[in-house]
């Protein structure tokens, strides 16, 4: 996994980038230019108060993440955002509404659905 570290990574995927979500994930993407492998950035909501509570959200999204990372079409630029509760998240349903929201972003290769 590729991960996005730099401020101005995720300023751009914010600024110029899209967005699609699912009932319990946000998916922010931009496409690159080159042909390198996806990168992703993972981060919290303020909906989670708590230290404890912003890291079991960016575990639950990087376990989610690399459940269907094959499946990411290359070039592209994610930030995913836990937008329920961690405390009341399943793995289950994280991974699914990931699932989701990359399907409606078109983010997935074709026939991997």
């Amino acid at each position: 996994m590729r991960i996005l570290k730099k401020h101005y990574d995720f300023n751009r995927v914010f600024r110029r980038g899209q967005h699609s979500r699912a009932a319990s994930v946000a998916i922010h993407y931009f496409k690159r230019r080159d042909h390198d492998p996806s990168r992703v950035g993972v981060t919290a909501t303020k909906s989670a108060k708590t230290a404890v509570a912003r890291n079991r959200s960016k575990r639950l999204l990087r376990a989610a993440y690399m459940a269907i990372e094959e499946e990411i079409l290359p070039s592209y630029d994610l930030v995913l955002i836990l937008l329920s509760d961690p405390s009341s998240s399943s793995a289950q349903r994280v991974s699914a509404d990931l699932r989701r929201a990359a399907q409606r972003a078109n983010l997935l290769i074709e026939g991997e659905t």
